[in-house]
């Protein structure tokens, strides 16, 4: 049953009567449409508050609308809520096919609502079949298996003292929903029957689309039919109303259609002049981002143009050391230029020939001490140095200040202590390898002892004007001695 209050408390508008056959097709769900379509239709305004041929106030509105939702058993008797609906129905529509014919129910919802006493309200809405196929007289060749009135509507009508003749003939009001009145069914909406007519290939689009469109007209002919019968008009007074009314309808959707028109317009304005100016924010930003990168194109040029003259100079200056027998110095000059910059091939063919013609004096260890370095001493067990202060201290007062550390680490093995000129040379009586210069500062610019590799030791003579030369890479040197091994010099 349909969801609603209890029929006994309740009016409706219409009743449809159907067979449940002929609601279940996509397409062909005629009571689920009509039901719809009865409900949301919406009436001449100018109508809404006048009274009918009856002299009823006709409402704003087809609402409720009963329709029957449950199948009920080829057995059985019409429920009481189905009754009752009957009794408070102002109108009985039944939904006309061979099918409904075979249904008890229909033909009992027709028996009952007649005996109510409102035969005047009863039409036939027809979607299959043929009208009176069963009747004598029916046209030659007729199959009387189309028939598509039920009997109670074709026959009974009221005497004068209320009760139903069924024996007296009647032609009840019907609506017609068949394609250009043929027996056969239709459908629901113009959008299926013209998808039925495409596959059914025979017709041109140009004959599909007439067709469509006289079936489209049917189709709203017949609800009119429909409503007029349910609100008590003339068929012609709803027409002519409805026509108004469906121009009145066009002409809001031609206006609501130049309004989105008139919308979309400047949407596409707005959004075609958006394309423009990020087209021009897009061109902008490139070419912003063209001029940053040649601005970092030159940018980088200047520098490595700065880079190669700097090594090239630096190349120039080792050359010149070359040219006056400083070794040292050019080596300095050309590792300079190679940092400067990698590239610089020159300078790299340069620093590989020196490295491979000479053998290099290169310090492997440096110990920064906290003044000049005035005398050193080899410990015999070739592990510890011996490291004095400059004469210096001790021609003024006769102490030198003495500290020992270790070969390979340079750490301090005690603490420095000071020592008089006697102890002094004693250590120098006891060591005459070793040879006391002037004082200085370390290559670093700070107080220390460089240890030098001496793997050409024992080729020998070493000139002592090379070494000092070598020394003087590194400002000045303070004093020297040779490791007990042979294998430094410090």
């Amino acid at each position: 049953m349909q969801d609603t209050p209890s029929p006994a408390t309740r009016h409706y508008a219409a009743f449809i009567s159907y067979r449940h056959a002929d609601n279940k097709e996509p397409g062909r769900q005629w009571a689920t449409w009509l039901h719809q379509t009865l409900e949301t239709y919406e009436r001449p305004p100018d109508l809404v508050g006048t009274k009918n041929l009856e002299g009823e106030v006709i409402p704003a509105g087809l609402y409720p609308v009963f329709r029957d939702e449950e199948e009920l058993p080829a057995h059985s008797d019409l429920t009481m809520n189905i009754r009752t609906a009957l009794e408070n129905s102002r109108m009985l529509i039944v939904l006309c096919s061979p099918r409904a014919v075979a249904s008890k129910f229909v033909a009992d919802e027709i028996r009952m609502f007649k005996e109510l006493g409102k035969t005047g309200r009863i039409l036939a809405l027809i979607i299959d079949g043929e009208p009176n196929a069963s009747e004598a007289g029916a046209p030659d060749g007729l199959d009387p298996a189309l028939e598509c009135l039920p009997l109670p509507l074709r026959y009974g009508l009221p005497e004068k003292d209320g009760a139903i003749n069924w024996d007296n003939r009647t032609e009840p009001i019907a609506a017609d929903t068949r394609p250009d009145g043929f027996p056969h069914q239709g459908f629901t909406s113009p959008a299926a029957y013209r998808e039925s007519l495409e596959n059914q290939k025979k017709f041109t689009n140009a004959q599909i689309s007439e067709r469509v469109t006289r079936y489209e007209n049917q189709l709203q002919l017949a609800v009119l039919k429909v409503v007029a019968g349910a609100i008590g008009v003339p068929l012609g007074t709803l027409t002519q109303r409805d026509k108004a009314r469906q121009l009145a309808l066009a002409k809001q959707r031609a206006k609501r259609l130049r309004i989105l028109s008139s919308a979309f317009a400047l949407i596409a304005l707005i959004a075609a002049v958006a394309s423009v100016f990020a087209w021009i924010q897009k061109n902008q930003a490139d070419q912003q981002r063209t001029l940053a990168d040649q601005q970092r194109t030159l940018a980088e040029q200047r520098e490595n143009n700065i880079r190669e003259s700097s090594s090239q100079s630096d190349f120039l200056s080792a050359n010149e050391a070359l040219r006056r027998e400083e070794g040292p110095v050019a080596l300095a000059m050309l590792a300079k230029s190679i940092r400067t910059n990698p590239a610089n091939r020159e300078a790299s063919e340069r620093l590989l020939s020196m490295l491979l013609q000479r053998e290099w004096m290169i310090p492997v260890r440096h110990f920064t001490t906290d003044q000049p370095v005035g005398h050193l001493l080899f410990h015999p067990d070739r592990r510890r140095l011996i490291i004095g202060s400059s004469l210096d201290g001790y021609e003024a007062d006769g102490i030198s200040t003495t500290q020992v550390r270790d070969i390979l680490t340079g750490t301090l093995l005690s603490k420095p202590h000071r020592a008089d000129r006697a102890a002094l040379d004693s250590i120098l009586s006891n060591h005459p390898s070793m040879s006391v210069l002037v004082p200085c500062q370390s290559h670093k610019g700070m107080p220390g002892v460089d240890t030098i590799p001496m793997p050409a030791l024992d080729a020998g003579p070493w000139p002592l004007d090379g070494l000092g030369k070598w020394a003087e890479s590194y400002n000045y040197l303070s004093g020297e001695a040779v490791s007990p091994d042979g294998q430094h010099l410090i």
